[in-house]
């Protein structure tokens, strides 16, 4: 349901989409970077 409402709400603001979908990489990056430290 959640990614229904994102790319629906992407369609209506693709840049501002973009943003937080680089963030959430950027946030699952650093995760996955700090998991691999431990």
């Amino acid at each position: 349901m959640l990614i229904t409402i994102v790319i629906i709400f992407s369609f209506d603001n693709a840049s501002y989409a973009l943003q937080i979908n680089g963030m959430l990489l950027l946030k699952l990056k650093i995760t996955v970077s700090l998991a691999s430290n431990y």
